[in-house]
């Protein structure tokens, strides 16, 4: 919680949990094939909704082919934002 806005991106599902969800850090878990993590992590930074530091904070991500679905802290259900 030390750095400055964070953006944690990782290949454990573990990290998708709703309970992470904090203002001051962004958690991403990236749930595709090894060889396509650094393609979607492109894909994902350049993503006109998560673009900015500011817009991925206080959000729990599950990032797939077929999308991205996150978490924010009092949700009670997850959002899905389809790739443009």
């Amino acid at each position: 919680l030390r750095l400055k806005h964070p953006t944690l991106l990782t290949r454990d599902g573990d990290f998708f949990d709703r309970r992470l969800a904090h203002s001051r850090y962004a958690l991403v878990w990236f749930d595709v094939e090894v060889e396509e993590t650094a393609f979607f992590i492109r894909l994902f930074l350049g993503h006109p909704f998560l673009r900015m530091n500011s817009q991925r904070l206080g959000k729990v991500m599950h990032v797939q082919p077929r999308g991205i679905e996150y978490w924010t802290k009092n949700a009670r259900v997850p959002v899905h934002v389809e790739w443009t």
